[in-house]
């Protein structure tokens, strides 16, 4: 819960005191993870607002950062995978789909700071 007490501190106050300690925190939550959350509110919001209209909001506060590391395969699966390589099964390696770029509209026609200077006499 995170009073900021001591274990001696907490000794002395009263258990009512105590559970209505425990009963506000339910109600208004405080610490580290209450705070994340609201900042990171506010920075959705800025996000949002400085952003295009259908645009993804990034997470700015990672609580977990090795939640996209896949877990270590099962024994299961390791020995799945070695017997498919000896039977011949091939796992194809997939990419990732690259978008076709864009043409650019002005090809062929010169932009200011792109001319070379002139040699000097």
């Amino acid at each position: 819960m995170g009073l900021g007490k001591t274990l001696a501190e907490l000794e002395t106050i009263s258990h009512d005191e105590l559970v209505g300690w425990q009963a506000f925190y339910h109600l208004e939550p405080w610490g580290c993870e209450p705070e994340d959350h609201r900042a990171e509110l506010g920075l959705n919001l800025l996000y949002a607002i400085n952003s295009k209209a259908n645009a993804t909001i990034p997470r700015f506060i990672d609580r977990d950062p090795q939640a996209h590391i896949k877990p270590d395969p099962t024994p299961e699966e390791l020995d799945e995978k070695v017997r498919d390589f000896f039977l011949g099964k091939t796992v194809k390696a997939t990419q990732p789909e690259k978008k076709p770029r864009k043409a650019r509209k002005d090809k062929g026609i010169k932009r200011p700071g792109n001319e070379k200077p002139l040699p000097a006499k």
